[in-house]
């Protein structure tokens, strides 16, 4: 499988899941899986989340607390990234742990459950993973990515509309243009 420099690597809408692997050298990677790509980055997943929260101006605990602030999640916090690019995540287990999954709950298209506690999880272009959680987890962490990406939206709306009105009242209450229109005869 192609090795991607972590330098080199930046999560992007096109990124559905990014899961731990070990390398050669026994410490942990990431295999990302993207919409038209498969590819190994020799850094821990929770390295690349943060690289990417960086990227995007905040650090990795601003978007934590943003959102226990939206939406109250007290652990396993879904991290959005950058709503305006669909870039969001959800962990699988705590993100300290070496065994967690980081799925973006905008690719997800269905999962179902599978063996030994699993979740057999099937992305919109139907590329197949396997999560190693419960169905009724997954739809939990599901819930609370896409209550995230949502209520963000949602304020996002409610702040436009506001500043629409507030130009709207401005204009109302300026007195109208008078122009006045000096004609020459070319005859």
């Amino acid at each position: 499988m192609k090795i991607v420099n972590f330098l080199d690597f930046e999560t992007s809408s096109n990124t559905m899941a990014i899961v731990p692997e070990k390398m050669e050298d026994q410490r942990i990677g990431s295999r990302v899986l993207e919409t038209n790509d498969e590819f190994v980055v020799p850094t821990a997943p929770l390295d690349i989340i943060k690289k990417s929260c960086h990227m995007f101006g905040s650090s990795f605990e601003g978007r934590r607390e943003g959102a226990i602030q939206l939406i109250g999640v007290t652990r396993k916090h879904p991290i959005l990234i950058d709503y305006h690019l669909s870039i969001c995540f959800f962990p699988t287990t705590s993100p300290k742990s070496p065994n967690c999954f980081w799925i973006s709950p905008l690719h997800v298209f269905h999962h179902e459950e599978f063996e030994n506690f699993s979740t057999n999880v099937i992305f919109q272009n139907y590329q197949q993973l396997i999560v190693p959680i419960s169905r009724n987890s997954f739809e939990n962490q599901l819930y609370k990515a896409t209550l995230l990406y949502n209520r963000y939206g949602q304020n996002i709306e409610r702040i436009e509309k506001k500043t629409q009105l507030y130009r709207l009242n401005a204009l109302e209450h300026k007195t109208p243009y008078l122009f006045s229109h000096k004609s020459k005869s070319i005859f």
